[in-house]
């Protein structure tokens, strides 16, 4: 069921490419620390939106408004 596996994809991809997106915040000249707490913080709300509003994941989203992240091509991590 191609439909479901995509669904299943765009919600937990993003959770699962963090690290990625972590160390690719880091190689743009941020701080490890400061990147891992905007992770965890907009990982939160983003999973808040999913789990219990049902809502798409948008924690790329969230990450790429952030001003930490500006520097870092998001979409690349999830390749």
């Amino acid at each position: 069921y191609p439909k479901v596996i995509e669904r299943n994809l765009a919600s937990e991809l993003p959770f699962m490419a963090t690290e990625e997106i972590l160390m690719a915040g880091v190689q743009a000249g941020g701080d490890h620390q400061e990147l891992h707490e905007v992770i965890r913080t907009h990982s939160q709300a983003a999973a808040d939106q999913v789990k219990r509003e049902g809502n798409a994941n948008d924690l790329i989203e969230r990450l790429q408004a952030d001003p930490a992240f500006s520097k870092v091509n998001l979409s690349g991590a999830l390749d």
